[in-house]
């Protein structure tokens, strides 16, 4: 059993306040004090690591692009990755078709099993722009300008996208 209390204090006149966490695991009892720069500077660390495991999402997404696989091959590759580095994947963002039109078909979701989904056939373009959060996967939409996201835990999120083309032997990055 493991209980996490956690205290914030400032002293009068100090500017700098301390974290003291106490863990309390097995009758084992742990104290750190941190300061809320260093507070700030792990936080910052674990954004950055965000941001990368999500570009490392995209890349292990186009790894699996290839004429005839399925878009659940490559949907697969970036769930997993961003599940196991503890993110989740917003599901109802995805990418989308490229041709004559802003978003065609097909959508691309990011929660879909190997060996499912749309073949990926020689002359299809598509983006891989998977959204992934640092807390929960639930996101909503502004209502006054219908376009920005955000997370309904206001936790972190991170994506990249790339524009990919599907060719006779493999893919192409049209953009970046």
């Amino acid at each position: 059993m493991e209980f996490i209390i956690c205290t914030i204090s400032q002293a009068k006149g100090q500017e700098d306040k301390k974290m003291k966490i106490e863990r309390l695991i097995d009758e084992c009892k742990i104290e750190i004090e941190l300061t809320s720069e260093e507070l700030n500077k792990a936080y910052a660390e674990e954004k950055r690591k965000l941001v990368r495991v999500v570009k490392e999402c995209v890349e292990l997404g186009l790894e699996q692009v290839k004429p005839w696989g399925f878009l659940g091959d490559m949907s697969q590759a970036v769930y997993d990755h961003a599940t196991e580095n503890g993110y989740q994947v917003v599901r109802n963002i995805g990418g989308h078709g490229v041709g004559l039109e802003f978003h065609e078909d097909p959508w691309v979701g990011y929660i879909y099993k190997k060996g499912t989904q749309m073949v990926m056939a020689p002359g299809m373009m598509f983006t891989i722009e998977p959204m992934v959060n640092m807390g929960t996967h639930k996101i909503s939409v502004d209502k006054k300008n219908g376009w920005t996201v955000y997370t309904n835990d206001k936790k972190p999120s991170a994506q990249w996208e790339i524009q990919v083309l599907v060719t006779e032997d493999g893919h192409e990055v049209i953009s970046y």
